[in-house]
Formats: C-alpha cells, sequence, structure tokens
C-alpha cells in the first residue's frame, strides 16, 4: 500500500542517516554497489536480454534511472516482472524492495549516481590485502 511505501521509505531514511552519522564521509566520493540487485537494475536498465558482466561492471546508475525503475516494478505484479529485459529468473519477488531500498538511500544520501561493480566484497577485500602487501 502506499502507507507501506511510505514507512518503508521512511525506516531506511532514518537507519541509513544513523549508519553514516559517525561516518567520515568526505565530498566527492565515488560511491559503488554491488551484488543482486545493484547489477539486476543495472542489467534492466540496458534491457540487457542475457546477463553480460563486461556491460554490468562499471556501469553508472543515476538517481533517476532507479527512480524509474523503481516505478516499474512496483507498478507490476510479482508475475508481471517475470520476463523483463535484464531481471534474472528468481528476483522477481525482491526486486521491487531492492529498489526501494537503494532510492531511498541515494535520496537520503543525495547521491546522483552508483557505479556497480560486478565484483563482489570478496574481491574488494582480497585487491585491499594485495595493496597493502606491496
Amino acid at each position: 500500500t502506499v502507507e507501506e511505501l511510505r514507512q518503508a521509505r521512511e525506516w531506511i531514511r532514518t537507519e541509513t542517516e544513523a549508519a553514516v552519522a559517525a561516518m567520515p564521509l568526505a565530498a566527492g566520493l565515488t560511491c559503488v554497489g554491488t551484488a543482486g540487485t545493484i547489477t539486476s537494475l543495472a542489467a534492466m536498465a540496458q534491457q540487457l536480454p542475457a546477463y553480460e558482466p563486461a556491460r554490468i561492471h562499471n556501469y553508472v546508475l543515476t538517481f533517476d534511472t532507479v527512480k524509474r525503475l523503481e516505478a516499474q516494478l512496483l507498478g507490476r505484479s510479482k508475475q508481471q516482472r517475470e520476463g523483463l529485459p535484464g531481471l534474472e529468473r528468481g528476483r522477481e519477488d525482491v526486486i521491487a524492495a531492492g529498489a526501494i531500498i537503494l532510492k531511498a538511500m541515494m535520496e537520503t544520501l543525495g547521491m546522483e549516481k552508483l557505479l556497480v561493480s560486478d565484483l563482489g566484497l570478496r574481491e574488494g577485500v582480497l585487491l585491499h590485502l594485495a595493496s597493502r602487501m606491496n
């Protein structure tokens, strides 16, 4: 319902603000997103018929694109989401919630864009550790 969406967005905003309150956020930081929702939205934004890591990695998701995708997803039932270009089978039931979360976080943090990474946390940890060894 509209009220449930309002409550969810408010909760996300409050939790996001609390999470970043103690973080030193410098101007000009690049926000990077990875994993299921982020990469799915990047694929949907490009209407990819099949997942293409090379087209997902380093794709820039703008706030306007996330807003458009959120509206598109919320305007459809789970069954109507099946087969949408770029949406991996099995994510129809969770992608709308993920889009709500991402949009609310971007809005709260004033993010106009998000860099998409097809690499995950493990790769990031390994790269970080490797850089410390040099």
